[in-house]
């Protein structure tokens, strides 16, 4: 898969879900290039492919984390003009379960951490991995944190007295 150049004369004009992988017996290896969305739950990476394909309901969306438990294949057909010639390509867009704030057992993500580490170091065809994150998160997070940690020392102060120094 070339760079793209000229967005305007690239299009994903097929896309389907076409399988799911927990281990690597399970991953496609058709020699179709892999593209995988790797990130923290809830991060958006199902409704990214969503929107990559122009569909709504390819990649399963949810409000609740964790939702994503398997490697997910979807098989994706596009095209783009080089040279006035229009190229047709076969591939697949790689949804990874999420990271983070999935509401399961430390054991669940574990496994999910180990099928995930072994899919990136291990698939033959995957040609580029994406991380996803949500900016906004850390920043505030790191607000929430310094917040407290200033209200934690104004309730650690002892009141002090007044004084006032009257003209006279």
């Amino acid at each position: 898969m070339a760079e793209i150049k000229e967005i305007e004369k690239f299009h994903i004009f097929s896309s389907v879900y076409f399988s799911s992988a927990v281990n690597r017996k399970q991953y496609v290896n058709d020699g179709r290039k892999e593209i995988a969305f790797i990130g923290r739950s809830n991060v958006g990476k199902s409704s990214l492919i969503n929107n990559l394909c122009g569909q709504r309901k390819l990649a399963y969306v949810s409000r609740e984390p964790g939702k994503t438990r398997t490697i997910n294949y979807y098989a994706i057909q596009s095209r783009r003009t080089v040279d006035e010639q229009e190229q047709r390509q076969e591939w697949y867009l790689v949804d990874l379960p999420g990271y983070g704030f999935a509401k399961t057992s430390q054991e669940n993500k574990d496994t999910w951490s180990t099928f995930i580490d072994d899919y990136i170091k291990s698939s033959p065809s995957l040609v580029m991995v994406g991380l996803l994150h949500q900016r906004n998160r850390a920043v505030l997070s790191r607000h929430r944190h310094q917040g407290r940690q200033a209200q934690e020392k104004r309730s650690q102060r002892k009141p002090q007295k007044a004084e006032q120094t009257l003209p006279g």
